[in-house]
């Protein structure tokens, strides 16, 4: 068997970008000990975000309310930089402007906060693969518009 065939798959790399310290830590545990994913960073607000986020990202996690920045404003201009980085938006909005900016901006997922844990890793995972997982209550929304 050839070295390559032995190679260990790649991790999926996230990388998470949430102002409140409990949600990000809870975010990096999650998908820490989640195997094949690897937390390729944090950042608590736009500026690291930016600064940090580069083209191995395979998808980032963003909160829409990141204190002075805007996390729509983060989720377009990731998206400007980095076509093929696959964003979920994780937030508490559930209102049509905040989920529409959010998609329009380059969001292919939205996830509202308070998700089951499985349901989000779950998530991640089908929007790497091509998805777009949105919770429930977000896809009716959509649906409706």
């Amino acid at each position: 068997m050839s070295p390559a065939a032995l190679a260990k798959p790649r991790s999926l790399r996230v990388f998470v970008v949430d102002d409140d310290d409990l949600t990000r830590d809870f975010l990096v545990e999650l998908l820490g000990q989640e195997p094949g994913f690897e937390v390729a960073g944090t950042a608590s607000n736009a500026e690291q975000a930016l600064s940090s986020v580069d083209a191995r990202v395979d998808v980032a996690i963003v909160d829409l309310g990141l204190g002075a920045d805007s996390g729509v404003d983060l989720i377009c201009t990731l998206k400007h930089k980095y076509p093929t980085l696959d964003v979920m938006a994780h937030t508490i909005f559930e209102d049509r402007d905040n989920v529409f900016q959010a998609l329009k901006a380059g969001a292919a997922s939205y996830v509202l906060k308070g998700a089951r844990a499985a349901d989000l890793v779950t998530a991640v995972r089908e929007l790497h693969a091509g998805g777009s997982p949105m919770s429930p209550k977000i896809a009716r929304l959509v649906l409706e518009h």
